[in-house]
Protein backbone atom coordinates (compact mmCIF):
# COMPACT_ATOMS: atom_id res chain seq x y z
CA UNK A 1 0.00 0.00 0.00
CA UNK A 2 2.88 2.34 0.86
CA UNK A 3 4.58 1.54 -2.45
CA UNK A 4 1.33 2.22 -4.30
CA UNK A 5 1.00 5.58 -2.55
CA UNK A 6 4.57 6.48 -3.41
CA UNK A 7 4.03 5.51 -7.05
CA UNK A 8 0.87 7.63 -7.17
CA UNK A 9 2.81 10.58 -5.71
CA UNK A 10 5.54 10.17 -8.33
CA UNK A 11 2.94 9.91 -11.07
CA UNK A 12 1.21 13.06 -9.84
CA UNK A 13 4.55 14.91 -9.71
CA UNK A 14 5.33 13.64 -13.22
CA UNK A 15 2.01 14.91 -14.53
CA UNK A 16 2.70 18.31 -12.96
CA UNK A 17 6.13 18.45 -14.62
CA UNK A 18 4.59 17.42 -17.94
CA UNK A 19 1.97 20.16 -17.66
CA UNK A 20 4.56 22.81 -16.78
CA UNK A 21 7.66 21.72 -18.71
CA UNK A 22 6.60 19.37 -21.48
CA UNK A 23 6.42 15.69 -22.30
CA UNK A 24 10.22 15.32 -22.54
CA UNK A 25 10.76 15.83 -18.81
CA UNK A 26 7.68 13.71 -18.08
CA UNK A 27 9.16 10.83 -20.07
CA UNK A 28 12.52 11.16 -18.28
CA UNK A 29 10.75 11.28 -14.91
CA UNK A 30 8.61 8.26 -15.75
CA UNK A 31 11.68 6.22 -16.74
CA UNK A 32 13.45 7.28 -13.53
CA UNK A 33 10.38 6.31 -11.46
CA UNK A 34 10.21 2.87 -13.12
CA UNK A 35 13.93 2.28 -12.51
CA UNK A 36 13.54 3.41 -8.89
CA UNK A 37 10.82 0.77 -8.37
CA UNK A 38 13.38 -1.92 -9.23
Amino acid sequence: MLIGGGFFALLLAGLLLWWREGDRLFTDGLIAAIVACF
